[in-house]
């Protein structure tokens, strides 16, 4: 099943990359930019399927392109870059 808030792959994220030790402004500031993340992925999301002349081909292709972008810059941090 899909987790169904922000919260939760806040946390799950949180785990994965912030160390024990990490001071609260990090953390806090961490979260800020995790949260704003989401809210600009869902808000260009809401672009591509809102009035605009945008077919559904064309969505998907945006779509596509944010995925190979993220993709591309999760292996650049695997790769230390």
């Amino acid at each position: 099943m899909i987790p169904q808030t922000v919260e939760h792959w806040w946390l799950t994220f949180s785990i994965m990359v912030l160390p024990p030790d990490a001071p609260q402004v990090q953390h806090n500031e961490m979260r800020r930019a995790f949260y704003a993340g989401v809210w600009a992925a869902l808000t260009a999301g809401r672009n591509i399927i809102g009035p605009q002349d945008i077919s559904e081909e064309e969505g998907v292709q945006i779509m596509e392109s944010w995925w190979q972008e993220c993709r591309q810059f999760q292996r650049d941090v695997a790769e230390g870059r």
